[in-house]
């Protein structure tokens, strides 16, 4: 149960475009445009600063 919480306040659905490779990304958004290669970049940017985020703040909670 936990881990279903923490995996669905971090990837929001999106699981599958977490474990991809970051080369392989854009593939979520369709064909290989630079646009969607950006996309599947900022997704997973956006995916790994909510982990780093959650750390950070857990670390100055309890500091």
């Amino acid at each position: 149960r936990l881990y279903a919480r923490i995996s669905e306040t971090l990837f929001n659905g999106h699981q599958r475009i977490h474990h991809s490779s970051v080369y392989d990304s854009w593939k979520f958004f369709g064909d290989m445009t630079d646009e969607n290669i950006l996309k599947g970049f900022m997704k997973q940017i956006e995916i790994m600063n909510k982990g780093t985020e959650s750390v950070i703040n857990r670390s100055i909670k309890n500091r």
